[in-house]
């Protein structure tokens, strides 16, 4: 028949109250096995025992270290705590704590990810930009991510190296893009055209009729100063460069008047006027015209117009 737990305690302890009280002969085994068996209880080790000179000694806890061993009872030994920079991470019996990892290696491109403590190593991660393929925390020495000449087909992480586009899709995106491109170039190329064939059947020079220039103007030489006077020494140059005057001329006309901008273009407009004769005014004023400068264009007519009037006046 089964008897409870409590129930056994309770007789077995009026039966040690009995003994007890009842003379027993010295060295009784059954009152020494009782004695035994509380004092078991009462020195019972939470991590567990060891063999030390035929001794039975509780260990350590994790964090710990033996500092004495036991000499009666498994309790009576001494722990102490591991000194900084030291751990151990078991119950044990050691008389010394483990040294903790260092990250800190040349050229193991490691970095702390958790600091060591009494029971616990430091655990290391590899930097950003590096990986190591043998799992977390197991590492030794991290190797820099690769880097891919086709795109990135996924990131490089702690545990694996970057994966890389292959060639093909790369070839396929640079097709894609060179059509976009030759699309975007036909669009682009056919405006032009368009704008060049308008241009050429309405000329610059279509807004500057001949009869409004005054024909009978055969000599420049008496308007080039005021002529000069509307023109900037920057638009008197353009105009030279577009029609192919040496470089040497235009540069001749700056040195000839440091600083003297008017000078500078007046001299330049008498050469051009000398280099292209009595097609200058109108290549003049086409290319201001094309250049964007029709108010320079149409107040040089003006002075033209108006210097013509007056000579047929005083001519009347």
């Amino acid at each position: 028949m089964l008897v409870r737990v409590p129930a056994l305690f309770t007789i077995l302890f009026f039966l040690h109250v009995s003994l007890s009280a009842s003379p027993q002969p010295e060295g009784s085994a059954f009152r020494g096995s009782l004695k035994e068996i509380f004092r078991r209880r009462r020195q019972a080790c939470v991590d567990g025992t060891y063999l030390h000179n035929d001794n039975s000694c509780c260990l350590c806890g994790a964090g710990k270290r033996i500092e004495k061993h036991c000499t009666k009872n498994p309790d009576d030994g001494k722990c102490e705590n591991c000194e900084p920079g030291t751990y151990n991470s078991e119950p044990n019996s050691a008389e010394t704590c483990q040294p903790c990892t260092s990250c800190s290696h040349d050229h193991a491109n490691l970095e702390v990810n958790s600091p060591c403590t009494a029971a616990r190593d430091t655990t290391c991660r590899c930097k950003s930009g590096f990986f190591c393929d043998r799992g977390f925390g197991m590492c030794k020495v991290c190797y820099p991510c690769k880097t891919c000449d086709y795109g990135v087909s996924k990131e490089c992480t702690q545990t694996s190296d970057t994966e890389c586009h292959g060639k093909s899709r790369v070839a396929i995106i640079t097709v894609s893009v060179i059509a976009v491109l030759a699309i975007a170039g036909a669009v682009i190329g056919g405006f032009l055209f368009w704008k060049k064939r308008k241009e050429m059947k309405t000329p610059p020079d279509a807004a500057l009729p001949d009869d409004e220039i005054p024909l009978r103007v055969k000599d420049l030489e008496p308007f080039l100063p005021d002529i000069a006077e509307e023109l900037t020494w920057k638009d008197m140059k353009h105009v030279a460069q577009r029609n192919g005057m040496k470089h040497a001329k235009i540069d001749a006309c700056e040195v000839n008047h440091p600083r003297d901008a008017q000078e500078q273009t007046f001299e330049l407009l008498t050469k051009f006027v000398e280099e292209h004769g009595r097609n200058a005014l109108k290549i003049l004023l086409q290319t201001l015209e094309k250049s964007g400068k029709k108010d320079q264009a149409e107040k040089i007519i003006e002075i033209l117009s108006r210097d013509n009037q007056d000579g047929q006046n005083t001519s009347a």
